[in-house]
């Protein structure tokens, strides 16, 4: 008898469980059904273009070849929905598109503010046949028409942009200290560089110590060349003990002198 009044006390005790246990997980559902209910109830909300709508947007950055026209209406066109809605991915996948156009940064600022700020591409070269170049040697457009005058002309082998963007900064350096510029860069597969300057001097450098043979140049050119700039076609620069000059008209004068003085 004990034992069956105790057996009865148990199945009472797992069915007391058993409901609180239902109690607790109808409450549990309750209250996850209640935060969904609030949390659509906010979304619907705040998704309303009413609601924090964007009232300013800043665009900064330098305009130089960039025009604002370029720019805004894409913008403009690209803000719709509110502070929280507004698609700023698709507004910076449409601006990097822009050729001009380098980096792009757009932010929102609390709490109905959209900021822009770009970088522009700098022109460094021009790419023959391909375009113009940047310093990080990738083409960005074909479009060269305002170059054409102001910057080098790279003629340079596929594969090998980058590698003579450097070189061309070294030789440069050593051209600009006297006064001289590069106009046209040549960079073959084999590494080999021909300069042409903005005097219509061409300079034959070879593989190898094309730094030293520059200066090599540059000591002759201070020492008695810059008054024959003219009359001189291109130089070979590849001996080791002096140069060659190939002379627009016969003349012969320099060449001598210049080599022993050299050696």
């Amino acid at each position: 008898m004990a034992s069956k009044a105790a057996k009865i006390e148990q199945e009472e005790v797992a069915e007391a469980q058993a409901a609180y246990l239902l109690q607790q997980f109808m409450l549990c559902v309750l209250w996850l059904l209640l935060f969904i209910g609030l949390a659509a109830l906010i979304y619907s909300q705040m998704t309303r273009d009413d609601v924090l709508p964007i009232q300013e947007i800043k665009v900064t950055g330098e305009f130089d070849q960039l025009l604002s026209r370029d720019i805004q209406p894409i913008i403009s066109d690209g803000v719709n929905g509110n502070f929280f809605t507004v698609n700023v991915s698709d507004i910076y996948q449409q601006l990097i598109a822009l050729p001009w156009i380098e980096k792009v940064w757009i932010h929102r600022i609390w709490p109905d503010t959209i900021k822009v700020n770009f970088q522009e591409q700098k022109p460094f070269a021009i790419l023959k046949g391909k375009g113009l170049l940047n310093q990080n040697g990738e083409v960005f457009t074909q479009d060269v028409s305002s170059f054409d005058n102001t910057l080098p002309k790279f003629v340079v082998a596929k594969n090998y942009i980058a590698e003579s963007i450097k070189q061309f900064e070294k030789n440069s350096k050593i051209l600009e200290e006297n006064d001289l510029e590069a106009r046209v860069f040549y960079y073959d597969e084999r590494k080999s560089q021909k300069i042409k300057l903005s005097n219509g001097i061409e300079l034959i450098l070879g593989r190898v110590d094309v730094e030293q043979r520059l200066k090599k140049f540059v000591k002759a050119y201070r020492m008695q060349l810059q008054n024959e700039t003219q009359n001189i076609l291109k130089i070979d620069l590849r001996y080791t003990n002096g140069l060659a000059i190939a002379w627009r008209q016969a003349s012969a004068k320099l060449q001598p002198l210049l080599l022993k003085q050299l050696a």
